[in-house]
């Protein structure tokens, strides 16, 4: 599936190919130089990891939603993780073109073209699965309805699991 093992490449390093600039979407965004084929593991961002409980202790410090609650990664056991390098940057979209997942054995979030990504076209991901959506922070306008039946009842028929690597 993959063009190379996991284990000939470095365990932290960013693509060439990918470039941060400013984003029609939101802010700052990553866009690729060249095209970049399926697959292809694009960045392996190391990660500080710290207890879920901190981002409510932001939340209570401020009485409400603090900006350093946007940027964790779900890790294992009550932890989060912060993705340092490109990972952070990477805006959401519904039809995003890559996916993300965490390496628990070298600590770090993996980043892997979902399809091919032309060259100035910006990589995207999916920040959560369209079943919890209604979990963003933010709208972003679009209706997760009719994807959240589809998962919902994949899931319930045992068609399918929730697969966090997948988003």
């Amino acid at each position: 599936m993959f063009r190379e093992p996991r284990s000939s490449l470095p365990k932290v390093f960013i693509d060439q190919r990918v470039v941060v600039r400013e984003s029609s979407i939101h802010g700052w965004g990553c866009f690729a130089t060249e095209d970049i084929e399926q697959n292809v593991l694009i960045e392996s961002a190391p990660i500080i990891i710290f207890h879920g409980a901190a981002t409510e202790a932001l939340y209570g410090m401020n009485d409400s939603r603090h900006i350093l609650q946007d940027y964790p990664f779900t890790w294992k056991e009550g932890l989060l993780a912060f993705a340092l390098g490109f990972a952070a940057i990477y805006n959401h979209l519904r039809g995003n073109n890559c996916l993300w997942k965490q390496n628990f054995e070298y600590e770090t979030m993996e980043f892997t073209t979902k399809r091919k990504i032309l060259a100035g076209e910006e990589i995207t991901i999916r920040y959560l699965p369209a079943m919890f959506a209604g979990s963003l922070w933010f709208d972003d306008g679009n209706d997760y309805r009719v994807d959240t039946a589809f998962e919902q009842q994949d899931i319930l028929l045992g068609k399918a699991t929730l697969d966090w690597n997948k988003i």
